[in-house]
């Protein structure tokens, strides 16, 4: 390093030579590139290069701020360097000395997250996606939160906090980002760094179907009361994908809530919907309530009472009301087997009745079941009606099926596949491995293990063995692999295992994915340096 001259006017961040933090913190180092220099600057611990500022997120960020960064993990005291201008005799540095001390200045916190970074959402054109989070610094230091587009590689935007414990957001155009979605540097004014884990986004696909297979309220509520209706959704499709979740309410339909959700094929997620009721007309009111994916629909009645009235039965009881709480049915089924639906009627009225509950089935609507039934007030009774399916055109057929009480509804898609009396027209379906569950320990450092544990389970009708690989990179590489034999409909949830190397400019991004040869699940990863 001999010639090299010391310039400190380059030094932005940390704006000190001298710093001490505790071990294990992350500290962001910046220099002002404007200041002279046309190279990317060369960066050094403890003497020993780490490699150049090269790369998308670097060029991003100087054409952003002017300026040029790089990122360590301090575990204990070392010098970090930035050389400038180096020809092997001789250049510029910029240079700082950091200590570690239990003591010492601790990284920014991130507190919470609204919406949770586990909960991804769907990117519908034209729309704008709110990120938030609340920020601590247990030094009182908070700076500045740079927000970026991954896989983009952009910054969306460079928010400023202050003090203690502030809250950051951002509002970007559904277009301004992508599937991999949106994460953010939580910045000290000393340097230290923490990021956060990342808003993940889903795209409408048209593989992707979304079945909703529970909701549940709090009917009845009082006038004034907000009415909150938790919705199960299961995507039953064959792609990850997003939709959005609707409450519509009212004899003359309202869409009053809207969520959006996404999922990877065979994965559940809960949404929660609400609306604040107004005063019922008469003391009581009852109206229809819906929830509504963009490819299946689920009726429900709500109840809302006046909160003057000592009983709520202002006008006198309210007749007989039949309602359906709960559907599930047996599908898919074999052409030719008996589809069962299992259902909850409740009376939710103030006087005994006696209504008939139809099942009907078909896109062009044919009444095939129905049972008289008589309760009390507020008495349930679960029954079930049973349809026989035909054989399906093309090998599977796909329609609705409604429990209905005249009061009220509910509906579900069901599935009919090749088959005859005893489902087997063309033979047992073979061994399949699906991926039913896929996570990981992302983020790890350079030279850590990535462990990625994965659920398969064989949906087919016959005893298999299949190789399950794990798949690393934007150059696919198969990294681990495993075989397993499973009978049909068992489940195994064991963990793939990949080393991983230095990232190069502090921090790199890729996809990993686990493939059984019928089923594949995708999650993206980050190595820190």
């Amino acid at each position: 390093m001999t010639g090299v001259q010391e310039t400190p006017f380059r030094r932005v961040r940390p704006p000190s030579y001298e710093l001490t933090v505790q071990p294990g913190s992350g500290v962001m180092f910046e220099i002002d590139h404007d200041a002279g220099s046309e190279q990317s600057p060369e960066w050094h611990i403890n003497g020993d290069s780490k490699g150049l500022s090269l790369g998308p997120w670097f060029s991003t960020y100087h054409q952003y701020t002017g300026n040029e960064f790089w990122q360590y993990t301090v575990e204990k005291d070392c010098r970090v360097t930035a050389v400038l201008d180096w020809d092997g005799a001789g250049g510029n540095t910029v240079a700082w000395t950091i200590n570690t001390d239990s003591a010492g200045l601790a990284p920014p916190q991130i507190r919470d997250t609204r919406p949770s970074t586990a909960e991804r959402r769907i990117l519908e054109p034209n729309t704008t996606l709110e990120c938030e989070m609340d920020v601590t610094d247990p030094d009182g230091n908070l700076d500045r939160v740079v927000w970026w587009a991954l896989a983009a590689d952009i910054i969306l935007d460079i928010t400023s906090v202050s003090g203690r414990e502030d809250t950051a957001r951002i509002t970007p155009s559904s277009e301004d980002i992508v599937q991999e979605g949106v994460t953010a540097w939580v910045i000290s004014e000393n340097g230290l760094i923490t990021s956060s884990n990342r808003w993940a986004f889903a795209r409408p696909d048209p593989d992707s179907q979304f079945t909703i297979t529970g909701v549940e309220t709090n009917s009845p509520i009082g006038g004034g009361e907000t009415l909150e209706v938790d919705a199960t959704i299961r995507n039953t499709g064959r792609e990850s994908g997003g939709t959005l979740v609707d409450l519509i309410i009212g004899h003359d339909p309202k869409r009053v809530s809207t969520q959006s959700v996404g999922a990877d094929p065979g994965e559940e997620t809960e949404v929660t919907l609400e609306f604040e009721a107004g005063q019922p007309s008469g003391g009581r009111e009852v109206f229809p309530g819906r929830v509504a994916t963009r490819n299946d629909t689920h009726d429900f009645t709500i109840v809302v009472t006046e909160d003057d009235s000592s009983d709520g039965n202002e006008d006198g009881p309210t007749p007989a009301t039949f309602v359906v709480q709960e559907m599930t049915t047996n599908s898919p089924v074999g052409g030719g087997e008996n589809l069962l639906v299992e259902t909850t009627i409740q009376n939710i009225g103030d006087e005994t009745g006696r209504t008939d509950i139809q099942l009907i089935v078909g896109h062009s609507p044919q009444v095939e079941d129905s049972t008289m039934r008589t309760l009390e007030p507020g008495e349930s009774a679960t029954f079930t009606l049973v349809f026989q399916a035909g054989q399906p055109s093309g090998g599977r057929e796909e329609f609705p099926v409604m429990v209905d009480t005249g009061a009220d509804s509910a509906t579900r898609t069901v599935a009919v596949v090749s088959g005859n009396e005893d489902g087997s027209e063309d033979g047992p379906t073979p061994a399949t491995f699906a991926v039913q569950e896929m996570t990981t320990n992302s983020p790890v450092g350079g030279g850590e293990n990535l462990l990625v544990e994965t659920t398969i389970q064989n949906i087919g009708d016959e005893t298999g063995r299949t190789d399950i690989q794990l798949i690393v990179g934007h150059s696919p590489q198969v990294e681990d692999s495993t075989m397993r034999t499973l009978e049909p409909g068992e489940s195994a949830t064991f963990t793939l295992t990949f080393q991983t190397g230095q990232p190069s400019g502090g921090r790199e991004e890729f996809p990993v994915v686990v493939d059984t040869g019928a089923d594949s699940a995708t999650r993206t990863v980050t190595v820190v340096d």
